[in-house]
């Protein structure tokens, strides 16, 4: 796994911050997911300037889960099935 100046680990995700190029101190951004207490990247990497849309867009997918999913019961954690 690359350099990360700052990172934010969850249970099973994390994200991984670093800057863009040695000359460029534009900070990016990995997606990072968890497997067996080892961390791998998830995503290819993208400009931290967009974190702001992703928090957006998963407010927004959270919002329609809990408006068009049923939750499951059978799991301690928060999983959500589609309504068939």
């Amino acid at each position: 796994m690359k350099y990360y100046q700052k990172t934010f680990l969850g249970e099973c995700l994390g994200i991984g911050l670093y800057s863009r190029g040695v000359n460029d101190p534009h900070v990016c951004l990995d997606i990072l997911i968890e497997d067996d207490d080892n961390w791998f990247e998830y995503s290819r990497g993208f400009s931290a300037s967009w974190l702001p849309e992703l928090h957006r867009l998963t407010q927004e997918a959270i919002l329609w889960l809990e408006n068009n999913c049923d939750k499951d019961t059978t799991t301690d954690i928060i999983c959500y099935i589609f309504r068939y």
